[in-house]
């Protein structure tokens, strides 16, 4: 990732209007997905937060409140239990409006995808980018958190 730049605390974040929490995958881990976002929203600013995640875990109801929007991918190779974890979100989708909740399906993907469209703000289904040819947008920066910074 050499477009990456590596920051050993969010206080350097600071000065951004958006922050969009990202992979590896937030959802592995939690506990600590969720003391970032706490940590955002109590020392460096109030200000949107989006979550992209390929991954469903019913946990992902204790990071709502600190979320602005969610942005799930299902990727080509996804298995049976990826689309069921899709159809799980999108119940709690439902149940949460006032999230901005997105949707990219890999066009390979080889499973029927059932959508609810009236959840989701926008709905993506194209191929999948491979990093080196998926530049940033010249006004977006990528992050790295360092883990000793935690």
């Amino acid at each position: 990732m050499a477009q990456a730049k590596p920051i050993s605390s969010l206080i350097e974040l600071n000065d951004y209007k958006v922050v969009c929490i990202t992979g590896g995958e937030p959802l592995l881990n939690i506990p600590r997905t969720k003391l970032i976002l706490d940590y955002l929203k109590s020392h460096v600013w109030n200000r949107p937060i989006f979550l992209y995640t390929a991954l469903y875990d019913e946990r992902i109801v204790e990071l709502l409140p600190l979320l602005r929007g969610v942005h799930f991918s299902l990727h080509y190779g996804c298995d049976a239990g990826d689309v069921m974890g899709l159809q799980k979100l999108q119940g709690i989708a439902v149940e949460h409006p006032e999230i901005s909740w997105r949707l990219y399906v890999d066009q390979r993907v080889g499973h029927i995808v059932w959508v609810t469209p009236r959840v989701w703000a926008r709905i993506e289904m194209k191929p999948w980018l491979p990093e080196g040819e998926c530049p940033l947008p010249p006004h977006e920066d990528l992050f790295i958190l360092r883990s000793d910074a935690w």
